[in-house]
């Protein structure tokens, strides 16, 4: 047991109630800047989130830190302004944080987002072609169904203009008979 070893108890690797030389930090005064600097103390990048009132579980009443007033920019907790008072600190007010991934996690995980965003991409667009082809084929046999159906119920007619019949019958009248 380190007098200076931050850790974090309770959580998923990366989150959890906060520790400081083995016991609890309290959550009086507890916010984003000091989750940062726990965060990065541990080696990630910084702190997506804090927590209070023991969100990671209950623990001893022997804490150790209590109305911790980081600026953002320290290293540890010790170069933070706090108190060791720690009254109105009980088992249910425990300090904690929610980590982002370690810079080197994050590189990579910018990687595998950009793949799964392009793979997701690929297979909507693939999705949309099939679809669009799928509603396009079926309007078009819809379209020739009712052409049939319509072609087969109006009968067939044709119409010739009786003008112009009478007077071809009156030109081949007009015209000599030769017989031979």
């Amino acid at each position: 047991k380190e007098d200076d070893q931050i850790c974090l108890l309770g959580g998923k690797t990366g989150a959890g109630n906060v520790y400081y030389g083995g016991e609890p930090v309290c959550h009086n005064g507890w916010d984003f800047p000091d989750a940062n600097v726990v965060c990065r103390a541990l080696g990630y990048s910084g702190a997506s989130n804090f927590t209070i009132r023991s969100h990671f579980g209950l623990s001893s009443t022997h804490f150790s830190l209590s109305n911790v007033a980081c600026r953002g920019d320290e290293n540890s907790l010790a170069e933070c302004p706090h108190d060791v008072e720690r009254e109105g600190c009980e088992a249910d007010t425990v300090a904690g944080v929610v980590c982002l991934g370690s810079s080197r996690e994050r590189v990579g995980s910018v990687w595998r987002n950009l793949e799964t965003i392009f793979g997701v991409s690929f297979a909507v667009l693939v999705l949309l072609i099939v679809v669009g082809t799928a509603v396009v084929w079926k309007i078009r046999n819809r379209k020739q169904a009712y052409l049939q159906k319509t072609s087969n119920v109006l009968p067939r007619m044709s119409f010739k203009n009786p003008i112009v019949r009478n007077a071809e019958t009156r030109d081949r009248q007009d015209q000599p008979r030769i017989n031979v």
